[in-house]
């Protein structure tokens, strides 16, 4: 199985990861927003707003999926050390663009 990443780039206190997933024969938008704990405690947590904790910190994974997008010729190599990702959000944010 196929992960190809087209685009990670930072907004406001978080990132958002662009690409496309083999698995799922779809496109994908991630958006992952640090979070307080009064921001986040009345949303709830399901398959399209995922919210987790790493140390401290509270952290919301938004994912949409496309069926078409624009596909993009440039595909990246993802690092989520390089861009300061916790290891376990990361883990969440493959498994969510993995498993359903």
């Amino acid at each position: 199985m196929f992960i190809d990443f087209y685009s990670i780039h930072s907004i406001n206190n978080g990132k958002v990861i662009i690409g496309y997933t083999e698995y799922f024969s779809k496109y994908f938008h991630i958006t992952v927003t640090k979070r307080n704990y009064q921001d986040i405690k009345d949303i709830p947590s399901n398959r399209n707003n995922v919210i987790i904790k790493s140390n401290n910190d509270y952290f919301l994974i938004q994912c949409i999926f496309y069926t078409q997008y624009i596909k993009s010729n440039k595909i990246i190599k993802f690092d989520y050390k390089k861009h300061n990702i916790p290891e376990n959000i990361y883990l969440m944010i493959i498994s969510l663009i993995c498993v359903r």
